[in-house]
């Protein structure tokens, strides 16, 4: 980073020779990259552009018009300015250089006492030489950085932190649809930042190299792994932007594709983003502004609608249950082929999806829309799934408390309802409610009382008895159907019976017997107390 003018003026070797600004006042938070002493009218072809000249003005011409040159011939050449040491040539600047000066935006010194030329060169470049020195041991720093984010496999948002950290300002990661995949806001508000992020973006339009584009000057980056662009990392600088911000850009932007290359199968940057979101409303860490600020930059507008909670929950045995990755990628393509605003991502059990729903009228056809969807994408990888619903939302608070009611719903629910696209809570009933208060203490020491002599018996025997009082519950008593759903005979049936009555110590014609048990053994299937239950 080379110093200004002005900077260079308040240093104590420039201040002894009492310097004043004559022209270009505009031009002193200009950088100098060298300084010169060069007693010569024509400079072409002795500079190369941001230097600061210091003269005695004795070889300069004597005419206005010439003088008028001297200072063109500056400019035209990437000259910053000029120090005039009065005394040998002038005792006050010429007029014709003054206003030429000022035209041509190269400031213009005058030193009213003498100074050695020698001193300031020495000040200045000793001040140059630390300063790339600095920029040297920075860069070394940034490259070590985000080498160590990207070899060991950081998230997006800690890269993308990470580079707002180092360039003191905002940067945001957008996909090439323009979507927000992740942001570092540097102390800005996040309207500042996002606010009507489509739009700004599209401004700045699409480049193959990091450079500052668009109204606002962003510094953009693409971020590119095996010849495809994933997006693109967009730095705010405000008005000027230094060499440590263009190389925090472009060190993030290679981490965030060396992340690719290393994990070529790991979702897309905008599913990532989706799932982050996702996560942070069911914390609840954030505030509803930015959470609507950040779907609204994933280009899914929320603000304004009613929202709603499914949860979606691959069904089959373990073994070919549907792993989280692919299951969240066939519910987002379902939300894609329905063009549906929504954020979707895995939770700890099936796939979470915050649904914008009319905020008057129906909504139950946009539900049922997305789930026939869903149920289409899963079944034709041969699977079942149960789609949960929640109540409807009017806030990002609220969604989360819908997700966590459909999360009952779909774990309650044993399967598809026959002509249901998607259940409720009302559609569960009892299930519902055992599964709701699965953990509690005095649940379990209910299902213990009820059924704690059968459940200690891992045998056959046991498992035999177990299904036969399913079946029997399950069928109403009616031991006629329960034989024939167990391929019994009615005598075999009568055997089983008789030991779960000595077992239980209860009787099994009593009515009110019958539904404690009935509603001890569907608390066990849906606590998942006892595997054996899942398998009828």
């Amino acid at each position: 980073m080379y110093p200004t003018v002005a900077e260079i003026l308040e240093l104590p070797e420039v201040q002894r020779g009492h310097p004043r600004i004559a022209a270009g006042k505009d031009g002193v938070d200009r950088a100098v990259r060298w300084v010169h002493a060069l007693e010569l009218r024509d400079v072409t072809g002795l500079v190369r552009g941001g230097e600061l000249l210091l003269t005695t003005g004795v070889a300069l011409p004597e005419n206005a018009g010439d003088l008028r040159r001297y200072i063109q011939s500056l400019a035209s050449n990437g000259v910053v300015g000029v120090g005039i040491e009065l005394g040998f040539r002038w005792t006050t600047l010429p007029q014709a250089m003054v206003d030429e000066a000022d035209r041509r935006g190269v400031v213009l010194v005058a030193f009213h006492s003498g100074v050695p030329f020698i001193s300031i060169t020495e000040a200045v470049h000793s001040v140059i030489l630390s300063s790339q020195l600095a920029l040297l041991k920075t860069s070394e720093q940034i490259h070590e950085a985000f080498t160590r984010l990207g070899t060991e496999g950081a998230t997006t948002q800690e890269i993308v932190d990470e580079a707002a950290r180092w360039a003191g300002a905002p940067v945001v990661l957008e996909s090439p649809a323009h979507r927000v995949l992740a942001a570092s806001h540097a102390g800005h508000h996040r309207d500042v930042v996002l606010g009507d992020w489509e739009r700004r973006s599209r401004h700045a339009h699409a480049v193959d190299h990091t450079g500052r584009y668009g109204p606002e000057g962003w510094l953009v980056a693409p971020v590119r792994a095996r010849s495809q662009a994933w997006g693109r990392l967009i730095l705010q600088p405000g008005e000027t932007c230094t060499s440590n911000q263009r190389m925090a850009l472009e060190r993030a932007a290679a981490a965030l594709a060396l992340g690719r290359l290393i994990e070529p199968d790991a979702p897309t940057l905008e599913r990532q983003a989706h799932r982050c979101l996702l996560a942070d409303i069911v914390a609840g860490h954030h505030d509803d502004k930015d959470l609507y600020s950040r779907a609204a930059a994933l280009g899914v507008p929320m603000a304004g609608h009613a929202l709603l909670g499914l949860v979606v929950d691959p069904r089959g045995p373990a073994s070919d249950a549907v792993d989280q990755s692919h299951g969240d990628a066939l519910v987002a393509a379902a939300i894609d082929q329905v063009s549906a605003a929504a954020i979707a991502g895995p939770l700890e059990r099936g796939i979470g999806v915050v649904l914008a729903v009319p905020g008057t009228g129906p909504h139950r056809e946009t539900v049922r829309q997305l789930a026939d969807a869903v149920h289409r994408r899963f079944t034709s990888t041969g699977r079942r799934v149960v789609v949960g619903a929640g109540a409807v939302a009017s806030t990002m608070a609220q969604a989360a408390a819908s997700l966590r009611e459909a999360a009952v719903v779909a774990r309650a629910a044993p399967c598809r309802a026959a002509g249901e696209s998607y259940l409720t809570l009302a559609d569960v009933r009892l299930a519902g409610l055992l599964t709701m208060l699965r953990s509690d203490p005095r649940l379990e020491a209910f299902i213990e009382r009820e059924l704690g002599a059968l459940l200690a018996d891992t045998s056959r025997d046991g498992t035999e008895l177990l299904r036969t009082l399913h079946a029997y519950l399950t069928a109403g008593r009616n031991r006629a159907l329960t034989a024939r759903s167990l391929h019994l005979s009615r005598q075999a049936l009568y055997r089983r019976l008789d030991r779960l009555q000595q077992l239980l110590k209860v009787d099994l014609d009593d009515a009110e017997s019958c539904l404690s048990l009935h509603v001890a053994l569907t608390a066990v299937r849906h606590a998942g107390v006892d595997r054996r239950v899942f398998d009828w």
